[in-house]
């Protein structure tokens, strides 16, 4: 190119930025942005987390202030900023069994004591009240002398019993029980004439008085209180030795003695009725039916 003086100056050329080069430094300034905006969005997300999200879906932006414990996570969890301190409804794996019930409501068991064999059932509704139902019965015969008069005899417990039982410690099996029992007991017997019997101190020759017949009960509804409780044989508190201790108030015995064959004679018979009177003295202050029980219990 000519010049003002007439001199030829050359152009000298500037090399120009490769392509690569400007991807280059664009790539870096949008990194350094992009950078300082998801610090930012950290920061700011997990401020006030939940104290706990025991269960969750999703990519864990960030763990400042974040629960101590996840036991199971799947998955990306963008932010819970202001999130509600629990999740009212969850779906998952229960791990344990922390604050489990102190005790296990139903039961059922076997026993054996004063009032027989049998069983019962029991349920615990609530902390301190439940109720139970048991069955016992047994019989048991032999020679025994009653006022002068040899009977064979059978005497037959035989009750069925409900009560209402109070604990007064949540974490412990002894109750009080308070309900009604049931009574079927008797005494049955007879008495044979054979070799001469004697009533009311008369003598009567074999033949004259027949087979006398006995039988003594109860007031057949009785109230009744209890005690009792269970020593269980391991923690899981499902076996157990069961035990009851309570008294039922029978009422004054009623005594029944009639006879069979023998004579027709007022005199025997008025001699029966007052050997009757003599039994129902000698047994009227038998009023309580005491009740003693040992027996193995499952809980569930």
């Amino acid at each position: 190119m000519p010049g003002r003086t007439g001199q030829t100056v050359k152009r000298t050329k500037v090399p120009a930025m490769t392509n690569s080069l400007k991807i280059r430094s664009i790539s870096l300034l949008l990194l350094a942005v992009s950078a300082c905006g998801i610090g930012a969005v950290r920061a700011d997300e997990t401020t006030n987390a939940a104290p706990n999200h025991p269960f969750s879906v999703g990519l864990d932006a960030g763990t400042t202030n974040a629960a101590p414990n996840h036991p199971i996570s799947v998955g990306l969890d963008a932010g819970t900023t202001n999130a509600a301190p629990y999740h009212p409804i969850s779906v998952g794996l229960d791990a344990g069994t922390t604050n489990a019930a102190p005790y296990h409501p139903f039961s059922v068991g076997l026993d054996a004591g004063t009032a027989g064999l049998g069983g019962s059932v029991a349920w615990r509704f609530e902390d301190h009240l439940g109720a139970r139902a048991g069955l016992d019965y047994f019989s048991y015969s032999r020679h025994a002398t009653i006022q002068d008069v040899a009977y064979s005899g059978t005497l037959r417990p035989m009750s069925e019993v409900l009560t209402l039982n109070l604990y007064p410690w949540t974490k412990s099996s002894f109750y009080v029980g308070v309900g009604a029992f049931f009574n079927q007991n008797n005494l049955t017997g007879s008495a044979s004439d054979a070799n001469g019997i004697t009533l009311d101190g008369t003598f009567y020759p074999a033949g004259q008085v027949g087979t006398l017949h006995l039988k003594v009960d109860q007031q057949p509804v009785n109230p009744y209180v209890s005690v009792g409780g269970n020593l269980y044989f391991g923690k899981a508190h499902h076996w157990s030795l069961a035990g009851e201790l309570g008294v039922a108030y029978a009422g004054k015995p009623r005594v029944d003695l009639t006879r069979s064959g023998g004579v027709v004679d007022p005199n025997i018979d008025l001699a029966v009725a007052q050997q009757r009177q003599k039994v129902e003295n000698q047994i009227k202050d038998f009023q309580f039916w005491p009740v003693l029980k040992l027996g193995v219990t499952y809980s569930f």
